[in-house]
């Protein structure tokens, strides 16, 4: 049970970091190239297919993060989870916030907003993404 919830951890941590470099890079600029007619549209295609991708990976990393701080609890499993739930409060607190704006139509201000919430995400998947990579070498 603990190699398999290690490896799911890992695996939904770079799957995350993956993702977030994606959108924050290539798919929310491309939000600026979308007919503004054809946005709201454009705009709720993303958002349901891009939570069928996220929401079992974050919800991964969360289960297997409590598993870790509750069952074989150190200072790292402690910050791991810390990194965790602030990507959560981030994605839920500002990211989904944006969104609900952007989702009624396009507008620079919430825009804007999104990039810089999707940055911090960014910065908070890394930082899990090297706290993992130490955690696996540890392993090894």
């Amino acid at each position: 049970m603990v190699e398999l919830a290690f490896i799911l951890n890992v695996m939904s941590g770079y799957s995350m970091l993956g993702v977030i470099f994606l959108v924050h890079l290539v798919h929310y600029p491309s939000f600026l190239y979308v007919y503004k007619d054809q946005f709201q549209r454009f705009h709720n295609f993303h958002s349901v297919e891009i939570t069928k991708v996220v929401l079992p990976l974050m919800a991964i990393e969360l289960i297997t993060s409590l598993y870790f701080s509750i069952f074989q609890w150190n200072y790292l499993w402690s910050l791991n989870l810390l990194i965790v739930l602030g990507t959560w409060a981030v994605t839920f607190f500002w990211s989904v916030r944006e969104h609900l704006k952007l989702e009624k139509s396009f507008d620079e201000f919430s825009f804007d907003s999104l990039m810089r919430s999707n940055l911090v995400r960014t910065f908070l998947w890394f930082l899990r993404s090297v706290l993992l990579s130490y955690l696996l070498w540890e392993r090894i």
